[in-house]
């Protein structure tokens, strides 16, 4: 209902999707479908950042893929048993990927940051030097 809100008022909302957990993140079509339907814009596609005591915690849920989230941590030369409580980012490219194509099949803007939802409906780069809009800045 805040979507639908906020977009009849005039204004471009964004559907934040964070954390990816892998394995629990599966319904993410149903969500752009329903975001796309009460009016949203577009979606955030966050990552996942994990601590030490985060994958503890979600080790114990089953629908989440532990073995997936070590994977992508020993991709980086990080062993699962030697996190600390150092939050460490994972970016679960793969679901990523389906996430911005279902986007996109439903004309929904797909970005990777917040600043990067603010930015674009600005037509304004933000202030930090890696922003991941520049590339887009010529669109507008």
């Amino acid at each position: 209902e805040t979507i639908r809100r906020i977009s009849e008022a005039g204004l471009k909302a964004f559907v934040f999707m964070r954390p990816l957990l892998p394995g629990a993140s599966d319904d993410y079509e149903d969500v752009l479908a329903s975001a796309r339907q009460v009016g949203a814009t577009g979606v955030i596609a966050g990552s996942l950042r994990v601590s030490k005591k985060i994958r503890q915690r979600l080790s114990r849920i089953k629908v989440v893929d532990i073995e997936e989230i070590d994977r992508q941590l020993q991709e980086r030369d990080i062993d699962p048993s030697t996190l600390t409580e150092e939050q460490i980012d994972i970016q679960d490219e793969p679901l990523r990927a389906a996430i911005r194509e279902k986007a996109d099949e439903l004309g929904l803007v797909s970005v990777r940051r917040a600043c990067c939802a603010n930015a674009w409906a600005s037509q304004m780069i933000c202030r930090k030097r890696d922003c991941l809009m520049r590339d887009v800045l010529g669109q507008w």
